[in-house]
């Protein structure tokens, strides 16, 4: 019986699903027939790996401890583009974004580099007193800008990107 391997996984499938269908071979001859053959099980394979609808599909004979032959069709996913459309606006509205490091974010970094320089005392803790009291009042509006900017990115149409995530 022959062998399918997908994703880690081996399992047997009907003699039938492999199978050059005698019609097509004397109508449209062996290569459309095996294309065809391919597509059919490609869909089948599809019911238990969705990734297996555009897969590639690797056909080799491997000897059995018996010494008979068994069909193994390794199936490759091909890595595809998800999503539709890129918002220009959304694209234009990211980019009009500024730039830079949060405030709170660089204070931190400094008062820590005199901390362990050991450059920082009260007199200069002090003295950053009125840089600390501006980073937390700007804290909140850091806030508006990320939650806008993450219920703008929920609006809009997927993109295709040219990389697969990391990850799959």
């Amino acid at each position: 019986m022959p062998k399918v391997r997908l994703q880690n996984q081996e399992f047997e499938i009907p003699q039938d699903l492999i199978a050059l269908e005698p019609t097509i071979v004397a109508e449209k001859g062996e290569e459309e027939a095996k294309k065809q053959r391919d597509s059919n099980l490609k869909r089948w394979l599809s019911q238990v790996s969705p990734a297996a609808t555009n897969a590639t599909l690797n056909w080799t004979e491997e000897s059995k401890p018996d010494g008979s032959k068994e069909t193994v069709i390794r199936v490759t996913p091909q890595l595809g583009t998800k999503g539709g459309y890129v918002s220009a606006a959304l694209i234009e509205n990211l980019r009009a974004i500024p730039q830079s490091v949060l405030p709170m974010i660089a204070l931190t970094f400094e008062l820590k580099m005199l901390q362990l320089t050991g450059q920082l005392d009260l007199g200069l803790l002090l003295a950053y007193q009125q840089r600390i009291n501006e980073a937390l009042e700007h804290q909140g509006g850091d806030e508006r800008i990320v939650s806008d900017i993450a219920r703008r990115l929920r609006g809009t149409k997927p993109a295709p990107g040219p990389w697969a995530p990391i990850g799959f």
